[in-house]
This record gives structure tokens, sequence and C-alpha cells, in this order.
């Protein structure tokens, strides 16, 4: 640690450097990569929205008080032949719906819109073991496509997940 103590005792330091010791409010971090496998629904259900395969993660939640960060990033797009097609994709923990978290829109009334995706939730799971989480998703007409990129012969991995567990403190609710 570089610093300076000043005339009060306090320690300031340089831009760039650590004064004292970071907080430890990350208890830790999984990280998997998606499958490279393109999915795809046509399902108008926004109350019942259909899986995303291999969206999920599992984290071994080590308090009842932590809460967890999870951050997807992966390529979507809609393809329609008429009207303006709308998607949504919803975060879910086991089968609980925690809410919208990613919505679009191709304003070109139909065709082919492309886009990278990043979208994350800070949950609060109140247990302890494993949780997971995972991805579902609806679209109004046309097919909504996830996993999916731009240039059809690049076979990669086309998703990151990542998991935090952050140790709760009063700063968060």
């Amino acid at each position: 640690m570089s610093g300076i103590i000043n005339s009060t005792g306090s320690k300031s330091g340089v831009i760039g450097t650590t004064v004292g010791s970071p907080p430890t409010n990350i208890l830790q971090i999984k990280a998997v990569n998606g499958d490279s496998t393109d999915g795809s629904t046509s399902n108008t259900d926004f109350s019942s929205p259909t899986a995303m395969e291999d969206t999920g993660i599992t984290i071994n939640v080590s308090s009842a008080s932590s809460r967890v960060l999870i951050q997807w990033l992966l390529n979507t797009h809609i393809s329609a032949s008429s009207s303006t097609p709308i998607a949504a994709i919803y975060a879910f923990r086991g089968s609980t719906n925690l809410g919208c978290i990613f919505g679009t829109r191709n304003n070109n009334s139909g065709g082919y819109f492309d886009k990278t995706t990043t979208t994350f939730i800070v949950d609060h799971p109140n247990t302890t073991g494993d949780v997971t989480y995972s991805l579902k998703c609806a679209v109004n007409n046309g097919t909504f496509y996830y996993n999916r990129i731009w240039v059809d012969d690049v076979d990669d991995n086309r998703q990151r997940i990542m998991a935090f567990e952050l140790k709760s403190t009063t700063n968060h609710t």
C-alpha cells in the first residue's frame, strides 16, 4: 500500500493505489460459458415463457442474508415477416419468476434485428445451499433467437454467465 499520512493521522492515497484494506463484500464468484448451440422460441405466452437452454448457473449460497448478483451476456435477435416483433427475457430462481430483465423490439416492422445483450439481476434468495438461476423468453410474433451470432459459420461459445455471492450489509436491500 502506498499512501500519505496527513496532519490529522488520516491516510490519503495516490490515484490507482489502495489505501487501507478493501472491503470483502464478494464472498464467491462462479462463472460458466454457455453452449455454442442456437436456441429459439416462437412462444407468444408472456405469462408462461419458454426456458432458454443452457442459460443456467448454480451457486452454493453460504449465508441466508447474502445477496446474489447474476450477469448474463448473450447474443439475441428477432426475425419476423410483419408487424413489430417484441421479445422479453425473464430471470428465474428455480421456478420463481424474478421479473423481466430485458425487452427488445424490432422497429423495422419485420425483418431481422441482432444485438448483444448484457443483463443482470441482484437477488436475495434468503436461503443457504445450491441456488439455480436461469432465463426464459417469449415473443409476440416471429421467432426470438438466442446464442446466435451474425456470422453463421463461426461456432463458438456465445454466452457468458457469472454469479457473485455478496455479503449483506446495510448498504444494500
